[in-house]
């Protein structure tokens, strides 16, 4: 049997990427919601889903921020919730 797994990944700015563990550190800059964050991740962790019971997952804690973006295609301003997680004590 093989291990399955991936890392929920945090940067500074609270934006949850989750990544296959083989290609983790093929991430070093946060991307989030289709957007360039630009932020380095501050916080890791990995699950263990070999056996899909996800050993390990820490269940984070959410804060949501309402922003202004603007529509890459039409131009039009939106404001949307973007949603960011606390980032855990180490």
């Amino acid at each position: 049997m093989s291990f399955e797994g991936y890392y929920q990944m945090l940067c500074e700015k609270g934006h949850l990427t989750l990544a296959d563990a083989y290609i983790k550190y093929e991430y070093d800059s946060c991307c989030a919601n289709d957007g360039d964050c630009g932020c380095k991740f501050v916080w890791s962790n990995l699950v263990d889903d070999t056996s899909n019971d996800e050993v390990g997952k820490i269940e984070l804690e959410v804060e949501h921020e309402r922003r202004t973006v603007q529509c890459k295609h039409c131009h039009s301003v939106l404001v949307a919730e973007e949603t960011r997680y606390k980032i855990p004590n180490k």
